[in-house]
């Protein structure tokens, strides 16, 4: 993270208000959806069980029906 006025320079250098280049929630929302799809996959390429993989697949559109 840089120092306030290492945030100040970029932004004026960039014609922006601070408040932009720091990180808000959307972006730590994107960022955990990125972390926590990309943990699922390599958990679900050592699975080797078909039966569990039927199952994690059926958990997962009994929590959103809109998974098909």
């Amino acid at each position: 993270m840089p120092s306030i006025e290492q945030l100040i320079k970029l932004s004026t250098a960039l014609k922006v208000s601070p408040a932009e280049l720091l990180p808000n929630q959307d972006d730590e929302i994107r960022q955990q959806l990125i972390s926590l799809r990309s943990q699922l996959s390599l958990i679900g390429m050592k699975i080797d069980s078909p039966v569990i993989l039927e199952k994690i697949i059926d958990h997962a559109k009994s929590l959103d029906p809109d998974l098909d």
